[in-house]
């Protein structure tokens, strides 16, 4: 098992839609959300399920992103 992953809005919809939010347990054993990714699954308003689980799992741990290395992206 991995110690870490970083997931977006995509897994956390459908495992959350299908009840098995708690696979990405199964693949790491510290599971983040960058904050970007919180904020469009909350945006869905307080009846959806994906932010409804987003904001009640202990275990999905929301974090800032890294901040992006603009020298390497231009070839500095």
């Amino acid at each position: 098992m991995i110690e870490m992953c970083v997931v977006n809005a995509s897994p956390l919809i459908f495992l959350s839609r299908a009840g098995h939010l708690e696979l990405l347990l199964a693949s790491a054993e510290h599971v983040r959300v960058p904050q970007p990714v919180a904020d469009e699954l909350r945006a869905r308003g307080a009846n959806d399920v994906t932010a409804n689980e987003l904001n009640s799992r202990r275990w999905l741990k929301i974090t800032e992103p890294p901040p992006i290395l603009l020298e390497s992206c231009s070839g500095g």
